[in-house]
């Protein structure tokens, strides 16, 4: 063991430490100030990995003891390829998306981004705040170079939680100039189909929007865990607690669209018949018209699915489910193929 010590800034912290390597070529952990915590803020803790030392305190400034506040985990970017960590995000109890500027060699001019000022806040359309307890990932669009933020709002912590019934939603948004609420973003739809759902049909943003918004529409939705990318789909599960918190039980979806349009994907991504295979017949009806699936009900509280290779070269999402269950599903994300780098060898 190097060490083992307590910070007061870390209350009860729920995400997992990100360990990371700095401009500094210092090696750290990055941690959020978790619920709880004795500033009652959000904010980022960063230690040193060797001593345990802390190396610098970035506190959001936002909380306080009748209105507490915390940061769910952290997210890492590295910028310019070079191995260190550039940008850290997270999302907090009040709404907010910070971004974290560690792209110096000298942890004196770290900072919060933005003047200090977050880069968003998450209201639902009667302007009450959404919470944010899963994360914040952040992804580079190909085509654009452009950094994009994905999370979810809700909170499954309280013992009244189970019950809350507060409009909840799925983000995505992009890191480049502060978003003064959805009314900049685009918004999609969910339809049920059954146990599935599709997603409004979009090839791209409206010119000058800065993202996405897609509002859940099953009673006490929500978002809870950090979504993933799955080749270029993006994939997010959520969850519908039973409001009997005597009986931890439930359901939710794992639903997939294009990242960075907030859309339906263009090809078909469930198995819903279970063939192994990806056609017309995994599809459903909506207006008579067969239909690209955009989600599947899960029938217990589920976790952050996770693929894995199965036979015959079907990939699965392996989904934890209450009792020590795994449920999976087959998928068909889109796969890179053909090189995917290079290297030039020289004996000069």
């Amino acid at each position: 063991m190097l060490w083992d010590k307590s910070f007061a800034e870390l209350g009860a912290y729920l995400g997992t430490p990100q360990v990371t390597r700095t401009e500094s070529g210092q090696w750290v952990i990055l941690l959020g100030y978790g619920y709880n915590n004795s500033t009652n803020q959000s904010g980022l803790l960063v230690i040193d990995i060797a001593t345990g030392n802390v190396v610098k305190q970035l506190p959001t400034g936002v909380g306080s003891a009748g209105d507490p506040n915390g940061m769910a985990e952290v997210n890492m970017l590295d910028t310019d390829f070079d191995g260190n960590t550039d940008w850290v995000y997270g999302g907090d109890m009040h709404g907010y998306v910070w971004k974290f500027d560690l792209s110096a060699a000298s942890a004196a001019s770290w900072h919060v981004a933005y003047s200090g000022q977050p880069l968003f806040q998450a209201k639902n359309s009667g302007g009450s705040r959404q919470m944010i307890s899963g994360g914040v990932l952040s992804s580079v669009e190909p085509k654009t170079g452009k950094v994009w933020l994905f999370f979810g709002t809700g909170r499954y912590l309280n013992v009244n939680d189970p019950s809350n019934n507060d409009q909840q939603t799925w983000y995505g948004i992009i890191d480049g100039a502060t978003i003064s609420g959805r009314v900049e973003l685009d918004s999609r739809t969910i339809t049920n189909v059954g146990d599935q759902r599709v997603i409004t049909e979009a090839n791209s943003l409206t010119p000058g929007k800065k993202g996405w918004y897609i509002d859940l529409i099953d009673t006490r939705e929500r978002i809870v865990d950090m979504p993933l990318m799955v080749g270029p789909e993006l994939v997010m599960n959520t969850t519908i607690p039973d409001t009997n918190v005597c009986n931890p039980s439930g359901s939710g979806y794992v639903m997939a669209i294009s990242p960075y349009t907030g859309a339906r994907l263009k090809k078909t991504f469930f198995d819903l018949n279970n063939d192994s295979k990806f056609t017309d017949s995994d599809k459903v009806s909506v207006s008579g018209n067969p239909t690209i699936v955009s989600g599947v009900k899960v029938s217990s509280l589920n976790s952050v699915p996770q693929p894995v290779s199965a036979p015959d070269d079907i990939i699965e999402l392996a989904i934890n489910c209450e009792g020590g269950c795994i449920e999976t599903t087959a998928i068909d994300p889109t796969r890179n193929v053909g090189m995917q780098s290079w290297r030039e060898l020289s004996n000069e």
